[in-house]
């Protein structure tokens, strides 16, 4: 009795870990999707189509250059970089 509890514990704690660990992981903006843009706070279907048309033409970017993107100021580029990299 005393083993099955410990294994469903560490089960448990593992379960946790991943769910927090997927929550941490950040994708690459260069590969984002207007509709996965648009799931963000605060970006809509205007500026995520902005923001995937200025990546297509900027292929090396990187978030930080977002700022150049009409309608993202420095409150909206941190929503961002919370999700993507």
């Amino acid at each position: 009795m005393k083993r099955i509890f410990i294994i469903l514990l560490c089960v448990a704690v593992l379960v946790v870990s991943i769910g927090s660990i997927s929550n941490i992981i950040k994708d690459d903006i260069r590969l984002a999707t207007t509709q996965e843009l648009i799931e963000v706070d605060d970006i809509g279907n205007v500026l995520s189509d902005r923001i995937v048309t200025y990546i297509k033409t900027n292929k090396n970017c990187s978030i930080d250059d977002l700022i150049r993107v009409n309608g993202i100021g420095e409150q909206r580029l941190k929503e961002i970089k919370k999700h993507y990299y």
